[in-house]
């Protein structure tokens, strides 16, 4: 790529909102270097469902079972079995 190439992309890129890149690949960031967490405002998620419980779930959907009660099955001339 000739130079003047590389600085219209580098132009472009800059006018878009890329910010410039370092030399070399980028780095991983190490714990110094992550944003501190507010762990005082933390609460529970109370849509938590465990693993366990979400693939019996998913294995009763599978087997055709609901999780509310069925009505019981009738003959076809209405009364009960």
């Amino acid at each position: 790529m000739s130079q003047l190439a590389e600085a219209r992309r580098k132009a472009w890129a800059l006018s878009i909102g890329a910010s410039p890149q370092a030399s070399g690949p980028p780095r991983k960031l190490h714990r110094g270097m992550l944003p501190d967490v507010d762990m005082s405002n933390v609460v529970p998620d109370p849509n938590h469902r465990p693993f366990f419980g979400r693939v019996f779930a998913l294995i009763g959907r599978l087997a055709g079972r609901s999780g509310q009660a069925r009505p019981a099955a009738r003959t076809m001339s209405g009364g009960n079995r």
